[in-house]
């Protein structure tokens, strides 16, 4: 072997026994599915990818079981590699093929033999990346690891390191979306006393973390509305409906009806959950505290369900259903949940700034996934199913027990502490004074001292008597729903106050089941929000220490102002449309757009709903026409010798409407999705492409701009560079072969072979110059009978490249050879001929429709209208084109009952 070949035949060694020990391992024996280790070659494999990388076209983060993806191996210029192989396996098991690929380059890949589930080269020339499709697998078969051999050059290898493995995992919407959305069975709860907690809100929505078209303006949480109940009621569950009060927080952010309906529910509600509303729905927590809320539980009661608005959304919320905090025996110590976003099924918009459109009859609600709405309008919507991020979470922690007396403690004292803490709006009044009785009976009839010294009369209630420590308190309506409370803390107390505790309840009760906990003893006034319009409330602030919880104000009596003075809810719009097309279709003429009230109406929201402007038509002037037709005659070219360069050409517009300004050649490689654009002058009619890739098939198409715009793109034409060099070398073959030693052969006749690749220019017939005869030749030929050549008949005509058009199209027949000429007979006529066809005739002309305008105004200010929308018309149909469709549409519009 000479020294010079060494390394070549090492080479085809290496790269060939890469293909020849894949193996399939048989079933029970250890290893490896497939042997990737290349043979014949003795060097050792070297660490690292050096450049080489797996890659999935569009860099996806997991599958969708089902979808096909395109998968390459790549290497980094200039390095370049000869050999590879490529499996798809499962993550924990490489023994365990996963997906299945499928050939792109035939020549230069193939799967393998002795494992036919993975792929590689057919061919050792170099080579910077191949590419696959991969079929993606079932569901639920997890994780799926792609790994590589890559073999640049004789002694040098890589293997499954670095970017040569890559992991993708299933993605499943479902799977992520919190397990809450599984209806469960509620269990009885068995834990002693009753439980304090507090719920924290922490809102993630926001422009970094949402998937697209996060909205611009008016950004924000509604007030948090909930309660702790038992499990004989629900506020709210996937698969259910929604009720009037839901619906009203999930498509205006409204509490008020809601709670009405739970406070309904009498004993079944022991805590109504409440927050201020978040303006905007995201700020740092440095800028701004999250919002949070105390709530009590007992063993009747030991579900928390809430719900909050995506602020503005057609009717999208985040929350929890029916969560239990009771574990058996036990009371839930912590706990932290994502929260990711679901519908309530009574608005069908789909994107932030959808109109109101009721959904009627309901849906059911549902969580709200990538996939769900299948709409590529809507902001959660990925194609390949792509999670996105939770928009929420919370904490739940749990910040005391009241031990009732299951556990041993005194009754009595108990029984003061639950009282301090619980807010039972559902007791009757009959129960309460049955409570009392209770009590009554548990600390005996006769007058006597409790552990702080105070005097009791017979019904368990309070006589401050001179030592008492008092709270002077002051009160004062802010607005319809929210009154400031301050006050003075006593200057004789023995110890810190640790906190407050505010109870209110509308009317003249004196402990309501309302209370707010102040866990600060330096705070002295709130604004308490949440409130109804034009009601009256008591309000009562009590101070605790570590040795007191009795130091109390007097009751105060305030009432929150109407409906009028102040607005509840800011006037919130959506975002202005996009401006609709021009009224006309040349000359001046308005346009419009418009916007909704996102907010409750209001005779406070008084901003305009649409505006109007003055605009140009599509054309500026009404004497002139737009571009409409294409360019004719697209041809490509190929130039000898360089297979990755072609030549278009290509003639104007049969009616180019003026001057051509520019011209737009589009191209695109076969089974991929990215056309490339190259504009071209006005005044030039070719363009030359140095980038293609032989062997691959291109599409290509072109388009004229005149003064008022582009006009439409012509059909496209097929184009592939290797079969197009095959076509020129045949045409220039010779036309005739003699034998170099005078023997005598039949003559060899090759047609001129014309390279067409849309049948929409010219053919040529050509003559065949036969050139004059040996003249030793023509004396033997003189001495035989001369054979003249024989042709069949003429075929039918074929159709003609091209219906229509100034120029028409081009159609051919044929002939065949039935006798070649001998001996001097005549030569054969030629077999081809081509005429022109349908020179002239005019091309259909399509109708052509604007965009819709915007909805009109409901038919009626109540009860059930109807409103509509139209689009012009901007060309009508010509010559057999096809026919306009609808330009009017009709909808229900639903207003307040009348």
């Amino acid at each position: 072997m000479s020294a010079g070949r060494t390394p070549w035949a090492l080479l085809v060694l290496l790269t060939a026994g890469l293909s020849d020990v894949v193996r399939g391992v048989p079933d029970g024996s250890p290893g490896n599915f497939c042997n990737r280790v290349p043979s014949g070659h003795g060097a050792a494999k070297h660490r690292g990818d050096n450049g080489f990388a797996i890659k999935v076209e569009g860099q996806p983060d997991s599958y969708v079981p089902g979808e096909v993806y395109t998968v390459l191996i790549t290497s980094t210029s200039p390095v370049q590699f000869r050999g590879f192989m490529l499996v798809s396996t499962a993550q924990e098991d490489e023994t365990k093929p996963l997906g299945t690929f499928q050939l792109v380059d035939q020549e230069e890949t193939k799967m393998t033999g002795g494992c036919p589930t993975a792929v590689t080269h057919k061919r050792s020339g170099l080579k910077q990346r191949v590419e696959f499709l991969w079929v993606a697998p079932e569901e639920g078969s997890g994780c799926v690891t792609f790994r590589a051999t890559v073999v640049q050059s004789r002694l040098i290898w890589f293997m499954d390191d670095g970017a040569l493995a890559l992991t993708l995992c299933e993605e499943n919407d479902v799977a992520i979306m919190p397990k809450m959305a599984e209806k469960k069975e509620v269990a009885n709860c068995t834990a002693c006393g009753a439980g304090k907690y507090r719920m924290t809100f922490y809102g993630l929505w926001s422009q970094q973390t949402h998937p697209k078209d996060y909205p611009k303006y008016g950004t924000h949480w509604s007030a948090i509305i909930g309660a702790t109940h038992s499990k004989d009621y629900t506020i709210w569950e996937y698969g259910g409906y929604s009720t009037e009060g839901v619906k009203q927080v999930a498509e205006w952010g409204s509490p008020t009806k809601l709670e009405r309906e739970m406070k309904e529910q009498g004993n079944k509600i022991r805590t109504v959950v409440k927050t201020d509303p978040q303006w905007p729905a995201y700020e740092p927590r440095n800028i701004k505290a999250p919002v949070s809320s105390d709530f009590g539980v007992d063993s009747e009661h030991h579900l928390l369900s809430f719900l909050t608005m995506l602020g503005p959304s057609p009717d999208w919320n985040v929350g929890l259903s029916n969560f239990d905090v009771c574990q058996g025996d036990q009371w839930l110590d912590r706990t932290e949940m994502d929260l990711y976003p679901w519908d309530a099924g009574t608005d069908s918009g789909i994107t932030y700034e959808s109109a109101n459109s009721p959904t009627i009859p309901r849906e059911k609600i549902r969580p709200i996934t990538s996939q769900d709405p299948k709409n590529p309008a809507s902001p959660w919507y990925s194609a390949r199913g792509k999670s996105f991020p939770p928009v929420a979470r919370i904490v739940i922690e749990r910040t005391g027990i009241m031990d009732n007396g299951c556990h041993g403690k005194t009754s009595r004292d108990d029984e003061e502490d639950i009282d301090i803490f619980s807010e039972e709006i559902s007791l009757s009044k009959a129960e309460k004074k049955e409570r009392k009785r209770n009590k009554d009976r548990n600390r005996g009839r006769d007058k006597g001292r409790d552990r702080h010294g105070h005097d009791h009369d017979h019904d368990g209630s309070h006589k401050l008597t001179k030592g008492d420590l008092t709270i002077s308190m002051g009160t004062m309506a802010v607005n319809s729903t929210a009154v400031k409370i301050w006050w003075a803390p006593p200057s004789n107390v023995h110890s810190s106050i640790l906190g407050y505790l505010v109870y209110y309840q509308e009317g003249q009760k004196l402990l309501g089941p309302n209370v707010l906990e102040i866990p600060d003893g330096e705070t002295t006034q709130i604004v308490l929000g949440g409130l109804e319009p034009e009601s009256p409330y008591t309000i009562r602030v009590v101070a605790y220490t570590m040795e007191q919880s009795n130091i109390q104000s007097e009751p105060a009596m305030v009432t929150t102002l109407p409906d009028t003075s102040i607005v509840d809810v800011p006037c919130l719009y959506s975002p202005w449309s996009e401006w609709s097309d021009c009224s006309v279709q040349c000359g001046k003429g308005v346009r419009k757009r418009n916007r909704v009230l996102k907010s409750l109406p209001s005779p406070m929201c008084t901003d305009e709903l649409e505006q109007t402007e003055q605009c140009m038509g599509p054309r500026p002037s009404c004497d002139v026409e737009v571009l409409e037709t294409p360019p004719e005659d697209l041809t490509a070219i190929p130039v000898e010798g360089l297979p990755a360069v072609v030549q278009l050409a290509w003639q104007p517009p049969e009616e180019a409407q003026g001057t051509i300004m520019d011209y737009f050649v589009f191209y695109i490689k076969e089974n991929s999705t990215d056309w490339k654009t190259v504009q071209v002058p006005g005044d030039q009619l070719t363009l030359t492409l140095t980038d293609l890739v032989p062997g691959r098939s291109y599409y290509f198409r072109v388009q004229g701009r005149n003064a008022l715009g582009v006009g439409p793109v012509s059909d496209p034409i097929i184009y592939n560079p290797k079969q197009a060099a095959e076509q020129q070398r045949k045409m220039q073959s010779p036309v005739w072969e003699q034998d170099l030693f005078g023997r005598e052969e039949d003559s060899k006749q090759t047609d001129m072979v014309v390279v067409d690749l849309n049948a929409a220019y010219e053919f040529e017939d050509y003559e065949i110059d036969e050139g004059q005869p040996d003249h030793k030749q023509q004396e033997n030929d003189d001495k035989k009978k001369a054979i003249h050549c024989m042709v069949s008949d003429w075929s039918e005509w074929a159709l003609c490249s091209r219906s229509c058009g100034r120029k028409g199209g081009v159609q051919q027949r044929t002939r065949e050879t039935k006798q070649k000429p001998k001996h001097g007979g005549k030569s054969c006529p030629p077999r081809k001929e081509t005429r022109r066809c349908n020179v002239g005739r005019k091309c259909p002309k399509h109708c052509k429709l604007g965009k819709w305008e915007a909805w009109s105004e409901c038919t009626v200010t109540c009860g059930e209208g109807i409103q509509m929308r139209t689009r012009p018309v901007f060309r009508e149909p010509k010559f057999g084109g096809r026919e306009c469709s609808s330009t009017l549409q009709k909808r229900v519009c639903l207003r307040e009952a009348c």
